[in-house]
């Protein structure tokens, strides 16, 4: 693949020309020569970082096809949508990181809760036992006769 790439500036008034070598020459590994003159070998990566572009090779599509059961990233395969479809995915992407932020606030405050009612019941448990020990302790002042569960005892 032998490319030259015009790169256009901002409002379109400035271009800049860069040539991108790619083949048996080069081991395949693709060689970006700048508009000041200079080469530099880069990876696939950083070429289509620099230069993204709609048009692949048939190789390419299928490197990156056998890669799919390596886990390829979608990341990877975004580069061949419209910028329409990227942008709605970045905004699907936003939502889903807000939506589980929301679900762990959530879940946090359900805990907290449960761990509030938790408490309280212990509390209930604890007063109640209080009235009750309290409550045989005025029988036994009251009625010395009595046993705990009021029963007599004998003398």
């Amino acid at each position: 693949m032998n490319a030259t790439v015009a790169a256009t500036g901002m409002r379109g008034k400035a271009t800049a020309a860069f040539k991108v070598v790619r083949g048996p020459a080069t081991t395949y590994q693709p060689q970006i020569t700048y508009p000041n003159g200079s080469t530099q070998t880069i990876i696939v990566k950083e070429l289509r970082a620099l230069f993204p572009a709609v048009v692949y090779s048939q190789g390419e599509l299928a490197e990156i096809g056998a890669k799919t059961g390596k886990k390829t990233q979608v990341s990877d395969l975004l580069q061949f949508l419209n910028p329409d479809f990227k942008r709605e995915d970045d905004r699907i992407t936003v939502d889903i990181g807000s939506t589980k932020g929301a679900i762990k606030t959530a879940i946090q405050a359900l805990t907290a809760h449960w761990t509030q009612q938790a408490m309280l019941r212990k509390l209930i448990t604890e007063r109640d036992a209080l009235k009750q020990r309290k409550m045989e302790c005025c029988r036994s002042l009251f009625f010395p006769h009595k046993g705990r569960l009021g029963s007599e005892i004998p003398d």
